[in-house]
């Protein structure tokens, strides 16, 4: 529970010392508003608090529900207030924020009920009341004992509730310095949504912020990674993702991500190196693909061939022979290159590049009869028609 411990402090505690002595410090902070108590209202608040304090919630909810049904005329916030709260502690939390809803209609000037509302709303789901809720609550207390993270929290909600453009001057506000020493949390969150929002700039100027404070975190570089990504600039992305591998071992997606990031720029002895880490335990079909490209990229064809007959092993494809095919045909094996394109195409009929290579192959291998074939059917393709029609004009 993402709040807890934060807000639920918020719960007034009522003692059982005598009305005066318990209501002191409420009253000064409640003014006119707490002093509407009667006689009965605060005896029975009295007994309420007793009973949570000995965390009998059950009992304190029939107390103050008993008192409601009785005395109608002498209900009070703070009455709904507890037993808002009782309830909550009871485990009853639909009830719980119908209470305090009934609570800040009577009084919406009384910053705690606003603030287990948003708790509890949270706890429900109901992420746009908790945001809104949160942040009523939060300027409804007093400027002293204001606890910026509420705000943070609204902003959060707003996030689940997928409407960041809220939650979007809530953390500019917040990082501003306006509410204290800004948080890590904050920055991070700010820039998670102008990348969100794609306010690409906004989040270059926030993430040299944060690199100047926390550059040292390994999440500020997996955020400029992310940044990066957004921007198009790979390069950039590849090296802000290794700084963060440094910091902290990458997960097995992660090492992927970065696999595919130098792959993309053309580096493909260190996504080789990448993909053998996070392949270790094993690997789909499609991952060993990547990793067999990349080993065909970095002309490393002994790995490639080791990986591609594993794979082929646990689970022929057509993508996997094409990848075999590749390889033999760039080692001038044209017959195995062939052998391998015939595979794929029995696996995969719809794909045309397979039928262009048998073609090629059995060219090379001197099998006109069986590249004519193969460059027949390639020709049906739309991408692969133009140079399997070329072919054909040169065999004829």
């Amino acid at each position: 529970m993402l709040l807890a411990g934060l807000l639920l402090g918020c719960l007034v505690p009522l003692g059982s010392a005598g009305a005066e002595e318990a209501y002191g410090g409420r009253e000064r902070a409640e003014g006119e508003a707490a002093r509407d108590l009667s006689p009965g209202a605060t005896r029975v608040l009295q007994e309420a608090h007793r009973a949570i304090d000995r965390k009998e919630y059950e009992k304190a909810v029939r107390i103050l529900e008993r008192f409601i049904e009785k005395y109608p005329k002498q209900n009070h916030f703070l009455v709904e207030f507890t037993l808002a709260n009782a309830l909550y502690y009871a485990g009853d939390k639909e009830q719980s924020l119908a209470r305090y809803r009934a609570a800040v209609e009577m009084n919406p000037e009384y910053g705690p009920a606003w603030v287990n509302l948003g708790q509890v709303a949270y706890d429900l789901e109901r992420y746009g009341l908790a945001a809104d809720a949160l942040a009523k609550g939060f300027a409804r207390t007093e400027k002293e004992q204001r606890n910026p993270d509420l705000l943070y929290y609204a902003a959060v909600a707003h996030i689940l509730d997928e409407n960041r453009e809220k939650a979007l001057p809530i953390l500019e506000a917040l990082v501003s310095g306006k509410y204290g020493e800004p948080d890590k949390e904050w920055y991070q969150a700010l820039l998670n949504v102008y990348l969100n929002l794609n306010r690409l700039e906004r989040a270059e100027g926030l993430l040299r912020q944060i690199m100047a404070r926390y550059g040292s975190d390994p999440e500020t570089w997996r955020l400029a990674y992310q940044l990066q990504v957004n921007r198009m600039n790979y390069k950039t992305a590849a090296v802000a993702l290794t700084i963060y591998s440094y910091l902290k071992p990458l997960t097995r997606d992660e090492a992927i991500l970065l696999g595919d990031l130098y792959a993309a720029i053309h580096v493909p002895l260190l996504a080789s190196a990448h993909y053998e880490r996070a392949f270790a335990a094993g690997a789909s079909p499609e991952e060993y693909e990547r990793l067999a490209a990349a080993y065909v990229s970095a002309h490393r064809p002994g790995e490639a061939r080791q990986v591609l007959s594993e794979a082929l092993e646990k689970s022929p494809s057509a993508s996997l022979w094409s990848l075999v095919g590749d390889l033999n045909y760039m080692e001038e094996d044209y017959e195995g290159a062939l052998f391998a394109f015939e595979e794929s195409a029995r696996l995969d009929p719809q794909e045309g590049r397979a039928y262009l290579m048998m073609g090629y192959c059995a060219l090379e291998a001197g099998r006109k009869d069986q590249a004519h074939q193969a460059l027949e059917k390639a020709e049906g393709f739309p991408g692969q028609r133009q140079p399997a029609r070329q072919l054909l004009r040169s065999l004829d």
